[in-house]
């Protein structure tokens, strides 16, 4: 799956819905950041849910009923990975090339924390921004910030 996907259209929205109910859950929480022209507050929001994902990791994959640490493997159920989507809203400054900059900072990592990003070529507000974001979204809980 790309790192940038185009979900200009609502049909496509759509279409994945009806895919997201049988989708094996792959990590143990996924969060969806809506972002629309978030330059200059995205990378202290993202530094501060990284430090946290990292320092409570246990007590989330407790939570849901994860071994920690665990391999995200085919035949493996939920790792104990997290999820990060951040969904541009059709954004004119820089939030694309900060949410890229994390990207390659935070899928590099040996955790198998992925951060993934969906781009929408126009602003269609907030709650499609979010509705995109948990439609893509395979953690076991999802949490909008």
């Amino acid at each position: 799956e790309k790192d940038v996907c185009d979900s200009s259209s609502s049909n496509a929205a759509v279409n994945q819905n009806e895919k997201v109910s049988t989708r094996r859950r792959r990590h143990v929480l996924s969060i969806v950041i809506p972002a629309y022209n978030e330059e200059e507050r995205l990378p202290i929001m993202l530094n501060g849910t990284l430090d946290f994902l990292q320092k409570h990791r246990n007590d989330i994959c407790k939570l849901v009923g994860v071994k920690q640490p665990s391999v995200n493997t085919e035949s493996s159920s939920t790792s104990s990975s997290f999820e990060i989507i951040i969904v541009d809203d059709g954004s004119s400054d820089g939030t694309i090339g900060i949410s890229k900059k994390f990207a390659s900072k935070v899928n590099g990592c040996d955790t198998g924390d992925v951060l993934r990003l969906i781009k929408l070529k126009q602003n269609r507000g907030k709650g499609a921004a979010v509705r995109a974001g948990m439609l893509r979204s395979n953690g076991e809980l999802v949490l909008m910030a």
